[in-house]
């Protein structure tokens, strides 16, 4: 029997006893016939499966309630129950504030809880125990039928710092339905994978919340409660209950009392129904603080040293495929089954190679979530099985096809739309700029290796076409050199020319390279163009340039593939797709905004955005110290870094909670050559950071780490996709992250270290205010900074740059155990410098009620729709994305739509305001502004 099954049966019993021959309600089915039939369908299980599988990497672990003994000591669990009656009165001015709100009853009392959990475990993150009555609605009696339907939830609660109740107790409740979506798996499952998948996250959740609310109240308000009541339940420390009677409701808590000090129980059960009065007595649940609870203060953790051991050979068949693995990728001859990933210097970019390799192996369970919790090659084989291997798709050059037109990636396509001036920070193109010094410098020489180059790498012979597809131009004329004679004031003049330069996309080259003759003496100051390179690509041009021009006739590499074979061949497996689909589609709801930095402008008053660079070099001793450190923490350099500047983000941005786009080169270890190929294989990641302020930097940074290799473990999604998933789903949420954080450490550290760095490097990309750049050079890490400094009060880059070096600095010398926080300038007024939204997003979402489209601009509008997207919109509040468009397709429908109606449309006002009846608003206005210039022509 479940709780349901027991109301009923009281029920039925005191009816029965009133009267023997009463007629109970008919039962046409039996329990049996419910578990056998009332399954849920293939799909939904897949789907459930697939969000439970990445929902159980997120889950905290549960409360960690102070103990005075192992709950393995307790022989047999004797359980205490405390019960508490909150009057009728009081009960409907809670339930009545919650509907106003948007709450249900039963998510007031687990906020509560969980509020109270928290407190005396010294935990803000936590997971419980929900208990659901799951009876499916599969047929009229199901609701008289005895049994246990019980099915469990595991409920992750995770406050963020200064919000208040009322914030807190909402995003709990979407947490909750959309965990209800998938209830198709129970959380005994979860737990199961939990145990199979992650030691760390293998303990029991032994913490239950139980609510008869809404399960049958009218049943429940009408049966005679128990004068005594008691329950117990094995594997658990502390199970809450609560039920609505005729007078009231009654909470109740049932716990093993001997697992805890003396009087902690009835202190918990004390401040959990003083909170829950008080949201009865407090008519403005807005005004109740986040912490409405004294918060526990437990000794701060410190990591310990590990004892070193001994080399230990690696045991088994997976453990020795394992190392080998490691061997090969790490170049390290030796690989023992206590050795670390990263201590042996093992990053991000090789983590992601190891878990293709192991995959194709045929190791199943490879993921990089895993490869952080557990580092050591021991631990790490342990979460593997054997399986079937992946297959891998051979990239096979198309020579007869290789010059045909050919798709843009996510990123291409977000570059070349960002090249038009409709477009907020748009403009320009996303380009570096270089410059060399030469003292002596053969120009014939150094321009017929470049044409070697251009001969021998598709891309510097890319186009891009109107209809955004790409393609290579079989032949090129030789590229000369643009050649001035001047001094330091020409190079600045030529500088600012090129570094500004906006190319034409579509006409060869997506390059310009000039040289400054002065004497003896040439500086090369040379343009690419990020459409057709990233950034290892370029360090494989600087690298094979400087080789031929010193000798024509060196032999390079090999290069059996081109790009475009890659951006057509090589895509993720489908089920590796849909994985990353549903892991992205559940993370895009909860990704905080991008940094809201203090701004002087609104940034679609920027007609062109002009970059500025500031650099600093950490050198090679005290580098080499901070990545020694970092490793042996389990951290990679990168993360290191980006930890450091989400830190300066959220203080300069007043925000605990933040997201950055991190910038991947996503080069699929998918053919011998692929290290040679250049293209733009970059790709997108949404970082979130979550500032705790009781964490010690270490704990913040590990954390954030882990939460990193999550989302790596799904990055066959892009950043750019996952963009159009928040605007589809939040038209708040429709800004761009215009914060970048982009690493070349570990792409190619050999070739970064032998390569010439440049003289004077720009970078600028549309759509973003600040791009963070890091190489590792021979004499240390060179860390830079590309801003929009038009949009920034004077001197705030400045003072948060510096802000930043010196935290990465400090990490020198620091106890990374204790919490190491930014300088932090004086704090400023946030009214002062209001976040000011474009009017365009704030006009076109108010566009009346829904109904089918109005009028001769709406309907025609929505067969145009029909026509790109395959379905014509029923409503005139649709939105083009919900339907299915993309960026690509918004361009091409307004492109249609200017022609159709003889209007000139913003793309940028489109994208901010994707819906029919907007766009229909828009071209009205033009008519009727056009109408009225040629009514007053004389």
């Amino acid at each position: 029997v479940d709780g349901l099954s027991m109301l009923i049966l009281f029920a039925e019993w005191e009816r029965l006893s009133a009267d023997l021959d009463a007629e109970l309600p008919s039962i046409g089915i039996t329990f049996r016939d419910y578990v056998l039939q009332a399954q849920p369908d293939e799909e939904s299980l897949g789907k459930a499966l697939t969000y439970w599988r990445e929902r159980t990497a997120d889950l905290p672990p549960p409360p960690r309630l102070p103990l005075t003994k192992d709950p393995s000591e307790v022989e047999i669990p004797r359980f205490h129950r405390r019960e508490a009656r909150l009057d009728l009165e009081k009960w409907k001015a809670i339930t009545g504030r919650a509907r106003t709100h948007g709450i249900t009853p039963s998510v007031v009392l687990l906020a509560c809880y969980a509020e109270v959990l928290s407190a005396w475990s010294g935990q803000p993150d936590l997971t419980v125990n929900l208990t659901l009555f799951d009876r499916r609605d599969v047929h009229p009696d199901i609701g008289h039928v005895v049994g246990d339907f019980t099915s469990v939830l595991l409920v992750a609660h995770r406050p963020a710092a200064r919000e208040g109740w009322l914030e807190r107790a909402r995003r709990l409740q979407e947490q909750v339905w959309r965990d209800l979506d998938h209830q198709e798996i129970s959380g005994v499952r979860v737990l199961r994978e939990l145990a199979r998948e992650n030691d760390r996250l293998a303990e029991p959740v032994p913490t239950v919340f139980t609510s008869m609310l809404g399960v049958d109240d009218a049943l429940a308000r009408t049966v005679r409660w128990p004068d005594h009541t008691r329950s117990q339940t094995p594997q658990v420390w502390l199970d809450h209950q609560v039920i609505e009677l005729p007078d009231g409701l009654l909470l109740s808590w049932d716990s093993v009392d001997e697992l805890f000090p003396g009087g902690l129980v009835d202190e918990m059960f004390a401040a959990y129904t003083e909170l829950v009065e008080r949201l009865a007595d407090e008519p403005e649940w807005a005004a109740v603080p986040g912490q409405a609870l004294p918060q526990g203060q437990p000794e701060p953790k410190r990591d310990k040293p590990r004892p070193k051991r001994g080399f230990e050979a690696p045991v088994g068949v997976v453990e020795e495929t394992v190392a080998a693995i490691w061997g090969d990728l790490l170049g390290v001859s030796r690989v023992g089954r206590h050795d670390g990933f990263f201590a042996l210097g093992g990053d991000s970019l090789l983590a992601t190679r190891l878990v293709d390799r192991l995959r194709r192996a045929g190791l199943g369970g490879a993921e990089l979530a895993a490869l952080f919790v557990a580092p050591g090659l021991a631990d790490f084989a342990a979460t593997l099985e054997w399986g079937e291997a992946s297959p891998v798709r051979a990239i096979v050059a198309d020579r007869e096809g290789r010059f045909g037109s050919f798709g843009l990636t996510e990123v291409q396509q977000a570059y070349w739309l960002g090249r038009r001036s409709d477009f907020v920070l748009g403009g320009i193109g996303a380009q570096f700029y270089v410059e060399y010094e030469h003292a002596e410098a053969d120009l014939g020489r150094l321009e017929e290796a470049w044409n070697r180059l251009v001969v021998r790498h598709d891309m510097l012979r890319a186009v891009i076409e109107e209809d955004g597809t790409q393609r290579v131009l079989p032949r090129v004329a030789r590229y000369r050199f643009t050649v001035v004679d001047g001094g330091p004031e020409v190079v600045e003049r030529v500088r600012e020319e090129m570094s500004r330069r906006l190319l034409d996309a579509g006409s060869w080259p997506l390059f310009d390279i000039r040289a400054v003759r002065c004497g003896e003496s040439v500086r090369l100051c040379v343009t690419l163009d990020n459409l057709v390179v990233d950034g290892l690509s370029m360090l494989i041009l600087f690298a094979e340039w400087e080789r031929l021009s010193a000798d024509l006739d060196a032999e390079l590499p090999s290069i059996g593939i081109t790009f475009r074979d890659y951006v057509l061949q090589a895509q993720p497996d489908e089920s590796r797709l849909a994985a990353a689909e549903a892991y992205w589609l559940r993370r895009a709801a909860e990704l905080p905004p991008g940094p809201r930095l203090p701004v002087l402008k609104d940034p679609g008053q920027v007609e062109i955005p002009r970059f500025h660079r500031r650099e600093s070099k950490i050198d090679a001793v005290s580098w080499h110290a901070l990545t020694e450190q970092a490793r042996l923490n389990g951290l990679t350099p990168s993360v290191l870094l980006l930890a450091c500047f989400a830190e300066v983000l959220s203080a300069w941005s007043g925000q605990p909670d933040l997201t950055v786009n991190l910038t991947l080169f996503d080069r699929r270890d998918v053919h011998p050559d692929i290290g040679h190929v250049v293209g733009d294989f970059t790709s997108l990641l949404l970082v979130a950071y979550h500032r705790r302020p009781e964490e010690s930097w270490l704990e913040r940074a590990r954390r954030l780490q882990e939460q990193v290799w999550r989302d790596l473990d799904h990055q066959e999604i892009s950043g750019v996709r996952v963009l159009r998933e928040l605007a589809r789903q939040n038209a708040g949420l429709t800004q761009a992250v215009p914060v970048v954080f982009t690493s070349m450490l570990g792409v190619d550290d050999a070739l970064a270290r032998t390569v010439r760095w440049p003289d004077h490097t720009r970078s600028q990309t549309p759509q973003v205010w600040l791009d963070h750049q890091a190489v590792e050079l021979p004499d240390g890490v060179l860390l830079s900074w590309d801003s929009v400094d038009e949009l920034f009060p004077g001197g705030l880059v400045d003072t948060a740059f510096t802000a930043y070096v010196e935290l990465v600095e400090r990490l020198t010398r620091a106890d990374w155990t204790l919490p190491i926080d930014p300088s932090m300038p004086g704090t400023s007024d946030p009214m002062a410098e209001p976040d000011p939204v474009d009017a365009d997003v704030k006009a076109g979402h108010d566009v009346g009620p829904g109904g089918p489209p109005q009028g001769e601009v709406e309907q025609g509008l929505a067969v145009l729709w029909g026509e790109l997207l395959g379905h014509v919109p029923e409503s005139r509040t649709d939105n083009f994305f919900v339907l299915g468009g993309d960026s690509l397709g918004g361009t091409r429908m307004l492109q249609r739509a200017a022609q159709k109606f003889g209007v000139d449309l913003s793309l940028r006002a489109f994208f901010a305001a994707p819906v029919l009846a907007a766009l229909a608003r828009a071209i009205d206005e033009q008519l009727i502004a056009s109408d009225a210039l040629e009514d007053g022509t004389l």
